[in-house]
């Protein structure tokens, strides 16, 4: 499962949460979004992005927590 845990995506744009890629004006992707709808406690946990191109590659956690109510 996506939630609660770290994940690498390597091109796949399916699941929940949802990954969108974004383009530019002439239709060339420049990146991805990560969509979490209807955010509840199921998703706290860590997410890691990781961006690689020819010059390197860097990466970034989060940390999201969503208290229960």
């Amino acid at each position: 499962t996506l939630f609660g845990k770290i994940q690498s995506f390597a091109g796949a744009f399916l699941g929940i949460p949802k990954l969108e890629q974004l383009e530019d004006d002439k239709g060339e992707p420049i990146g991805t979004r990560l969509i979490i709808r209807a955010v509840t406690d199921y998703n706290t946990g860590q997410y890691e992005c990781t961006a690689l191109n020819p010059f390197g590659q860097d990466k970034k956690t989060l940390h999201l927590n969503v208290p229960q109510i």
